[in-house]
């Protein structure tokens, strides 16, 4: 959703910092982090629904493999 987008957008590929990021989208601050949270959560989500991935030790991405469906076709 839209809403988590632009969290994790100005947060994760923006780098701007929460408190900045929070005031931009009139949220306070531990309003922005539960919206960060929950976008990863739901990207995660999504993410190993498609792909097998394989994490490091600290959850970053090292390699992935898309999923195929029932049907035998990419998901």
């Amino acid at each position: 959703p839209t809403r988590y987008r632009e969290a994790l957008t100005l947060t994760e590929i923006k780098q701007m910092g929460q408190r900045q990021a929070a005031e931009r989208l009139g949220l306070s601050t531990s309003g922005l982090k539960s919206r960060v949270h929950r976008g990863r959560e739901m990207l995660k989500h999504a993410l190993t629904r498609c792909c097998a991935l394989e994490l490091d030790r600290r959850g970053g991405v090292t390699s992935f493999e898309q999923r195929t469906n029932e049907c035998g076709k990419e998901c």
